[in-house]
């Protein structure tokens, strides 16, 4: 999904490359900056970007969210 979303963005500042850059799974690290807390718990990324967790609850709005973060290694 992040390759396809990336790779092919809907529309594009002017001067800007058509694609952004995309990285194989084991060229990054991966964070997870929030995930409300009354929704999901026991939050784990291994090292190929696979993200687990148990959902512990019903999000309250459409506002209940998981931020994940990719930074080049």
């Amino acid at each position: 999904q992040y390759v396809a979303q990336y790779g092919t963005p809907n529309v594009a500042s002017a001067g800007a490359p058509a694609a952004i850059p995309t990285y194989a799974a084991d060229e990054l690290y991966y964070y997870v900056t929030y995930a409300d807390p009354a929704v999901f718990a026991n939050m784990s990324i291994d090292a190929n970007g696979v993200l687990s967790y148990d959902i512990v609850g019903k999000p309250a709005d459409p506002n209940s969210l998981i931020n994940v973060v990719f930074v080049v290694k």
